[in-house]
């Protein structure tokens, strides 16, 4: 099973390094990684896979649910933008950005790091380039927006998020 494990790791790992992968034998990976974090109850490695999270970390594909997967006609959606999520689990801050050349859209705020791998955040600041306001987004809903963080290793990060679909990221060291 271990052997099964590390070659689905190594699916994962050729997609979100270098772009390359069937979205049948992605999404078999990804199911076969999600289901052994489900069974695995070692909660001092889910600490410690969480706080590997700190740093910059670049969106390569998004699946959405099953409904997106199938107006994508079944293949990989990788983000067309550039898109970096930051982590920094010393200070439980969050901030999504976008980047379109010198133009940058960024939201920030509060993240909250639970049980079972689960990742909860909300927004308090968005920012266009140099102008900032600030915002109350999710804080206060029943459901706040999250992540249940399946892997995360030193060159990528997989993650269900709340509407079902997976994210995959690639760590960089710059915006």
């Amino acid at each position: 099973v271990g052997g099964g494990l590390d070659a689905d790791r190594q699916v994962v790992r050729r997609v979100a390094l270098e772009k390359e992968g069937e979205l049948v034998e992605v999404l078999d990976a990804v199911k076969r990684l999600e289901s052994a974090s489900k069974r695995g109850k070692d909660d001092a490695e889910d600490s410690a896979m969480l706080q590997r999270l700190t740093g910059k970390w670049r969106l390569v594909v998004t699946t959405g649910d099953q409904k997106g997967r199938q107006v994508t006609g079944g293949k990989l959606s990788y983000f067309p933008i550039k898109a970096v999520q930051e982590f920094d689990c010393g200070t439980n801050f969050i901030q999504n950005g976008v980047y379109l050349g010198p133009i940058s859209f960024e939201f920030s705020g509060v993240m909250e790091l639970l049980p079972k791998r689960r990742l909860e955040f909300y927004f308090n600041k968005v920012a266009l380039g140099p102008l900032a306001i600030d915002v109350e987004v999710g804080k206060d809903a029943k459901k706040k927006p999250s992540f249940q963080w399946i892997e995360v290793t030193d060159e990528f990060a997989l993650a269900r998020g709340a509407g079902g679909g997976f994210g995959l990221w690639k760590r960089v060291d710059e915006v």
